[in-house]
């Protein structure tokens, strides 16, 4: 008799967010993936079939089965779950389990040996810190059934049997649930802690390891192992020039540049490298196919350096006088000041965007429809979603199974949510041969953040808004987008993909977003007139400004769009010039449906939020530093 084997691999959330930077965040989750395909080896060796995902062309596994052609795989493409097919359930699980534990070891062990072993004499116990953190961090539970029975690995999850063990002393700066690994109190033993992270540090760059860092070994295995590949996994990576959320931000404002002002832009580069190190990390030159060969130094720069910020403050940036520094800044304006069709370049953007998908109802898919089809859809949907990423300037850090997680510039990003959620209900379209319907969705989170902001809690809001917000609260098949400030969220806007007008019609709501934010930009809407429509809303509903995310409802009768109208009207009536260029009525239409709930299983809705044109106008404000908004 056959049994379904369902397997699960933790823990996930806390491996990939604990992470500073965004080599951090693909790294974790390339080895996550790596580890899951030697658990899929292991039970493809015992003699078990694999179910779920679809893994026959998975490019992962076929180079860790020896069946590998052309380049490595570069991203992680497979799910934390998996379920096979086998006579034997215990042999099966027992492979699976070898062959995972086998896989860590070889990457833990070629980090040791290469970065760890000469500096563990000077650590109070670091070997020991080593093998504990080593053996007991990863979590790995399987649970057997008939085909027939669903939910079964969701049950095993709530019987708890993994804790991690007991971490004493000073704790990891990336993993704080964890031990540094130096063993040394820093409060009695200072010294001798730095010496042994400064031993550490002589055979890495500043990149790999920041003066102020101190890893547990779960930490520094993912840090380090991309560096020695070749012993770690069984073949090289190029990811040395993994592009920083910092050129991220920057993209589309340096291909402005390298459309009109390529011999500035590399001017300025030549004039940077003259004076200072390092300012060489690949930058925007990972975000394209092909660079000019006059530009391919400004390419290549750290987008650090296109700041003006940044320029100006030395610790950030050391330079040798005051009058070098001026030098670069002026140099910086120039560029600045020249003009494209949409106008003057301007400053580039600081603020990027976390982009985070997953499919709703997988289980609730696979018991209607089969697993064959829903395999089949995933696949495909796995295997176009980088692109649709990259053709919108970004990098994808991981797209595996039903779950995407992707870097944007925030100009393309919520067009780049919808065209990932095309791209997932095309996948199942194409495995749907009889016609009938499939109802697969997909949710999908954006968070716009500062560059510098620190990867973890954007990751863990982006998680609360796409898990509690678009799914639970909204219903599913929903987009929710947020402002992440330095001091917590500023706005989250929660829509379905698509709403029903005041006229009836269907609109498509990133578009409406897109609209409102061009409006914005344009100068058709205030930000007096935003402040009208907040205070007229609140008025109406008899509220103060509600908290973040909230939706407000309106009195009886009360239809949002005359009064919006009306604060249009008025609001353009105080205009000195072009206020007959612009309709009120659409302006207003534009306008109240970005305030207008949309949500599954609601025709109308007589709630509003303000948050939608909160988003609007960071949009349209570009993203830029405070002091180069308009």
């Amino acid at each position: 008799m056959n049994h379904h084997v369902h397997v699960s691999i933790g823990p996930v959330q806390a491996f990939v967010a604990q992470s500073r930077r965004t080599r951090d965040l693909w790294s974790s989750s390339y080895l996550l993936s790596f580890l899951v395909a030697h658990a899929m080896h292991g039970a493809r060796t015992a003699g078990a079939t694999i179910l779920r995902p679809r893994v026959d062309d998975d490019a992962m596994l076929r180079w860790i089965e020896g069946q590998g052609t052309g380049a490595p795989p570069r991203l992680g493409s497979l799910p934390n779950q998996f379920t096979a097919t086998t006579e034997d359930p215990e042999r099966t699980a027992s492979a699976v389990g070898r062959q995972f534990r086998a896989a860590w070891e070889q990457v833990s062990h070629a980090v040791w040996e290469q970065f760890v072993v000469h500096a563990a004499p000077s650590g109070n116990g670091t070997d020991a810190i080593w093998k504990r953190q080593i053996e007991g961090f990863w979590e790995l539970l399987w649970i057997a059934g008939a085909p027939s029975e669903h939910g079964l690995l969701a049950l095993r999850k709530l019987w708890r049997t993994h804790w991690l063990p007991e971490e004493p002393g000073d704790k990891c700066s990336l993993m704080p649930d964890l031990q540094e690994l130096s063993g040394h109190v820093r409060a009695t033993q200072r010294a001798e802690q730095d010496a042994f992270w400064q031993t550490i540090r002589a055979r890495l760059s500043v990149l790999d390891l920041e003066p102020n860092e101190r890893l547990s070994a779960v930490a520094l295995v993912k840090r380090l192992y991309p560096r020695i590949a070749a012993s770690a996994l069984g073949w090289d990576l190029d990811v040395a020039h993994w592009p920083s959320s910092v050129d991220i931000a920057a993209g589309p404002w340096c291909r402005r540049v390298l459309s009109v002002a390529a011999k500035e832009g590399n001017g300025y580069a030549v004039a940077l490298s003259a004076v200072t190190n390092h300012v060489f990390t690949g930058g925007f030159s990972a975000l394209v196919e092909t660079v000019p060969p006059d530009a391919e130094r400004f390419a290549r720069l750290d987008a650090n350096w296109l700041h003006r910020s940044f320029v100006i403050t030395p610790k950030a940036a050391p330079l040798a006088d005051e009058a070098t520094r001026q030098a670069l800044v002026s140099h910086l304006e120039r560029i600045g000041g020249l003009e494209d069709a949409e106008g003057p370049l301007g400053a580039p953007p600081i603020y990027f965007a976390i982009l985070l998908a997953d499919g709703d109802h997988l289980g609730r898919l696979v018991a209607t429809k089969g697993s064959d089809l829903v395999s089949t859809a995933l696949a495909e949907f796995t295997r176009t979603a980088p692109g649709v990423v990259r053709a919108h300037g970004g990098v994808t850090v991981y797209a595996g199974g039903d779950d995407v997680l992707a870097l944007l510039p925030i100009e393309t990003a919520l067009e780049c949510a919808r065209a990932v959620e095309r791209a997932y209900r095309r996948a199942f379209d194409g495995a749907v041969s009889d016609g009938s319907r499939h109802g697969a969705t997909l949710s999908a989170a954006v968070v716009f953040a500062h560059a510098r902001a620190p990867m973890r809690p954007l990751l863990a809001e982006a998680h609360r808004l796409l898990d509690t917000v678009a799914k639970d609260q909204n219903g599913r098949a929903s987009l929710v987008a947020g402002i992440y400030r330095s001091d917590g969220l500023a706005a989250d806007w929660v829509t379905t993909w698509t709403r029903t007008s005041t006229d009836g019609s269907v609109l498509d709501s990133v578009q409406c977003m897109v609209d409102a934010a061009k409006a914005l930009k344009a100068g058709a809407v205030s930000g007096s007139l935003l402040q009208d429509v907040r205070r007229t809303l609140a008025m109406l509903s008899g509220a103060s400004p509600p908290r973040v995310g909230a939706f407000v409802k309106l009195a009886t009768g009360v239809e949002p769009l005359v009064f919006v109208r009306a604060d249009v009207e008025h609001s353009l009536s105080h205009r000195d010039r072009g206020s007959g260029e612009i309709d009120p009525s659409g302006l207003a239409a534009v306008l109240t449906n970005l305030l207008s709930r949309a949500r599954v299983g609601e025709d109308a809705s007589p709630y509003v939020s303000f948050d939608g044109l909160l988003v609007a106008s960071f949009l349209a404000g570009g993203g830029v530093e405070e002091e180069h908004q308009p």
